[in-house]
């Protein structure tokens, strides 16, 4: 370098060597003064070079506390703390750049999202409407109530059957006993019943995009799902043939109905209190009388020979002048379901006579890796439980028929 060869050549004259360099009278600068000069200009060419790399360092700093402030706020938008990230849209920067007036339009994003681009326009071809249309509630299909369940005793299990002993002798011969005299023996006999816990179960396929676009139709279905377990539940308990995977059913154990005595041109009223007369001579108190809405409806319009309700009060629903909320017959709360046929009736002490186990609570999952959801943008929603019912007293039921009756 051109430094380098001023500084050999000032060291050599110092150094009293002769140097064969071109030297000129006129205007002829020392060696010294040149060196100098040349000096002081590389210096001013550092410093400035020095002051560019400053600046540009500056630059950078500041620079890199911005993306710092940008990624932090951008973090605590996706975890939902702090103040969340405004991204400007597509439709808000087209408006800002055309000099709109967008005062009350602001669209805050915090994830990133896709878009496409369409014509908008009210007609039906539109990429989206320039209004949302009113959406009024969703007409569901009428719903039966469900009772029976609410009869029996409900115990949590995490086995997969059930084991419980069931008494079959009940032979006691209990009587006075003389001083020194032998006893009488009683005879009792158990044995041991399983019962294996079955499952209920249904599905449907939704598409995701009317999930997202209607939210509550995700409620809706669930809610289905789970009266379509309910009211499978409802028929099961009652008329379950116990056999493949149905359940044993209350009204398939029961005992028959058998008049405790002969009755004269009896009523459904009739036969309903003789039913837990039959009860109540086989040690049990009914606590439940199930039957078909229409058989309930002709108890209820029994009219006695001046034409006045017997049972019930036309203008306030209520059976006699004490029902609540739960009709009555007998003093015995009445379970008008569907689930039982018409004309056929079944009383008991459903406490005492059943027990019912779940296993697993009705459930609803959801899941868009069955078969080709996936690619069909579809989601199947399954509803299911897991549930056993032990019959223990069959003699706590008594089942019959008044369809004849008046």
């Amino acid at each position: 370098m051109f430094t380098d060869k001023l500084l050999r050549h000032q060291m050599a004259l110092r150094a009293g060597a002769a140097l064969d360099l071109p030297l000129h009278t006129k205007n002829t600068k020392s060696l010294d003064i040149v060196l100098e000069e040349h000096i002081a200009t590389v210096t001013r060419a550092l410093e400035k070079a020095n002051a560019v790399h400053a600046t540009t360092e500056e630059k950078l700093a500041g620079l890199k506390g911005e993306l710092t402030e940008l990624s932090q706020k951008m973090a605590q938008g996706r975890r939902g703390g702090g103040d969340p990230v405004q991204m400007e849209t597509l439709g808000a920067r087209f408006l800002r750049e055309k000099g709109a007036d967008v005062g009350a339009l602001k669209e805050v994003s915090t994830g990133a999202v896709a878009m496409s681009v369409k014509t908008v326009t009210s007609g039906s071809t539109s990429g989206g409407g320039l209004h949302d249309p009113y959406r009024d509630d969703v007409v569901s299909v009428p719903r039966r109530q469900l009772m029976v369940r609410s009869l029996l005793p409900v115990v949590r299990t995490d086995k997969g059957a059930i084991e419980y002993p069931k008494q079959t002798t009940r032979d006691l011969n209990a009587a006075p006993v003389a001083e020194g005299a032998l006893k009488p023996e009683s005879n009792l006999g158990w044995t041991l019943q399983t019962v294996p816990v079955r499952t209920i179960a249904h599905w449907v396929q939704a598409s995701r995009q009317i999930l997202e676009d209607v939210g509550q139709l995700e409620g809706l279905i669930q809610t289905d799902l789970i009266y379509g377990l309910d009211d499978k539940e409802d028929t099961q308990l009652l008329l379950g043939d116990g056999t493949g995977q149905n359940l044993t059913g209350l009204y398939t154990n029961a005992l028959d109905y058998a008049a405790p005595y002969a009755l004269t041109a009896p009523n459904k009223m009739d036969r309903i209190g003789s039913a837990l007369l039959q009860l109540a001579l086989n040690d049990f108190t009914g606590t439940g009388i199930v039957m078909h809405p229409a058989d309930w409806l002709r108890i209820k319009l029994t009219k006695d020979q001046t034409g006045a309700y017997l049972v019930s009060d036309p203008i306030t629903g209520k059976v006699s002048t004490n029902e609540a909320s739960v009709p009555m017959l007998w003093g015995v709360p009445v379970i008008p379901t569907k689930g039982i046929g018409v004309g056929k009736f079944l009383v008991g002490e459903f406490a005492v006579a059943a027990t019912l186990y779940d296993r697993w609570e009705a459930r609803v999952e959801a899941s868009v890796s069955d078969r080709d959801n996936f690619i069909r943008n579809m989601v199947t929603i399954l509803a299911e439980e897991r549930l056993a019912l032990a019959i223990k007293q069959n003699g706590a039921l008594i089942r019959g028929d008044f369809s004849g009756d008046a």
